[in-house]
């Protein structure tokens, strides 16, 4: 764990070792997340001390008080929770046993959340009373034989592929035009595949989701939004044919999604900066304005933006870079003033993620109060995992498109070109070079724009490789 713990990562820790292996593995119908959140977490906050406060959000970033007594409870319920944890596995077994009487079998895996879910539900609400363990897992495999299952990738494709081309030609071409995810940093501007690659599911992927995975998610639980919004609760799926013509023409739309009014949002989170000479009390002041009351977001077509939504996310930006998860990531990735395109990049792929979740529930109005949710998210938990996979790339190869497209911009900026391309520049004149092609990139592929093309420094190695110096200009 880095940074400032959550009650969910607590639990997660405290639930190894061989005590807890052999009950949650890979196949063994109990997930390591699942009891984490729905076991461990839940009866943590059931039983927090009066003297602590109010109990913490399972992802909540904790405070050194709070950790102090979520480890203390800890303790305390942690052989409630093993208790749990054995009726959750009896009950996954019998329900397994209903369904391949009734020739619908299924594996454990599958059975594992809303097991967990309602097995943490009793021993959070009821303690000491006995759970009906047979009477849930009927329940548990009703549930499942009234809940259709999706389309497999292979049929997914056959019936829709060529629909999607049609579609796409008709829509999803001027969608990119009125709407590059590339300038806000969610996605290449490209058709997205039909069907991805096995195990790329990561919600940094953003616009280029596969139109398959997204249609799954509409059967997963763990994708539901958690939210007491007014939406269908307990609507059963739609029809799985309904369904991925739906997914097909919202991925055709602009950002893939199909209310104007999440677009805005998008785009006025994307102008978000870290700018860390703005004063802490101010930033303060216009976080705590902001989050006062509930807002309606600005609505309208492409272009249209919210100037405060975009001033309360860089207040809330400069607030968390002072925090102590923001400085062990200093530690690790260097200054994140000179990264804050990957922090903003977090945040909309973040909010992009739930948007999504909100129009596939048919989620009412999208306010303030939801979007506050998903930054926190992105900030607490995405950062880190977007500034990892950004050092990793650094050992890697540039990709022959951002290559490619490097060339394209200097072949515009000559100028830029033959001082990074001569050996005998002086430092100041290559770093200034190297500055101006990066504003330049910066100006043409917006937030994400290192996905597009090389940094400086990469492309002057690029180019001083490649190209002779009498061939430029």
């Amino acid at each position: 764990m880095t940074g400032r713990p959550t009650l969910v990562e607590l639990c997660r820790a405290a639930v190894v070792g061989p005590a807890w292996d052999h009950r949650i593995r890979r196949g063994g119908g109990a997930k390591a997340s699942h009891v984490a959140l729905h076991l461990g977490a839940r009866l943590v906050q059931a039983n927090w001390p009066a003297h602590a406060g109010t109990p913490p959000r399972p992802r909540e970033p904790l405070t050194t008080a709070q950790a102090d007594a979520a480890r203390a409870t800890l303790d305390r319920v942690l052989p409630l929770i093993s208790e749990a944890l054995d009726a959750h596995q009896r009950i996954v077994v019998a329900t397994l046993e209903i369904l391949d009487d009734k020739g619908a079998p299924t594996t454990a895996a599958v059975l594992s959340e809303f097991c967990s879910v309602r097995v943490g539900q009793h021993y959070a609400t009821s303690i000491g009373q006995p759970l009906d363990e047979a009477d849930v897992a009927r329940k548990l495999a009703e549930r499942h034989l009234d809940r259709p299952e999706p389309m497999a990738a292979e049929e997914f494709f056959q019936r829709h592929h060529t629909a999607y081309l049609r579609l796409w030609n008709q829509d999803g071409k001027e969608a990119i035009r009125t709407h590059p995810p590339s300038r806000i940093g969610l996605g290449h501007d490209e058709r997205p595949p039909m069907i991805g690659v096995p195990g790329e599911r990561s919600w940094q992927l953003g616009t280029d989701r596969s139109v398959y995975d997204r249609y799954r998610l509409h059967f997963s639980d763990a994708a539901k939004l958690r939210t007491r919004r007014p939406g269908r609760e307990g609507r059963a799926v739609e029809d799985p044919e309904h369904l991925a013509q739906l997914e097909i023409w919202r991925a055709c739309q602009g950002y893939g999604l199909a209310r104007p009014a999440h677009r805005v949002i998008l785009e006025s989170l994307a102008r978000a900066t870290l700018d860390e000479s703005t004063p802490l009390a101010q930033a303060r002041a216009i976080w705590q304005r902001w989050c006062a009351t509930p807002r309606r977001i600005a609505e309208g077509g492409p272009g249209t933006r919210d100037d405060d939504l975009t001033a309360a996310i860089s207040a809330k930006v400069r607030l968390w870079a002072a925090d102590q998860i923001a400085w062990s990531l200093r530690k690790s990735y260097g200054e994140l003033s000179s990264m804050d395109d990957h922090v903003v990049r977090a945040i909309v792929q973040k909010v992009w993620m739930g948007l999504s979740a909100v129009e596939r529930e048919e989620v009412g109005v999208v306010d303030s109060t939801l979007i506050n949710g998903w930054v926190s998210t992105a900030l607490d938990r995405g950062v880190a995992q977007v500034l990892h996979e950004r050092a990793r790339a650094i050992d890697t190869p540039p990709s022959a498109r951002r290559c490619h497209r490097t060339c394209e911009l200097l072949t515009e900026r000559p100028d830029l070109a033959r001082v990074l391309v001569n050996p005998d520049s002086d430092d100041l004149a290559r770093q200034g070079a190297c500055t101006a092609y990066e504003a330049a990139a910066g100006e043409r592929w917006g937030t994400a724009w290192r996905e597009q093309a090389l940094t400086g420094t990469e492309a002057a190695a690029y180019v001083s490789g490649l190209t002779p110096l009498e061939e430029v200009g």
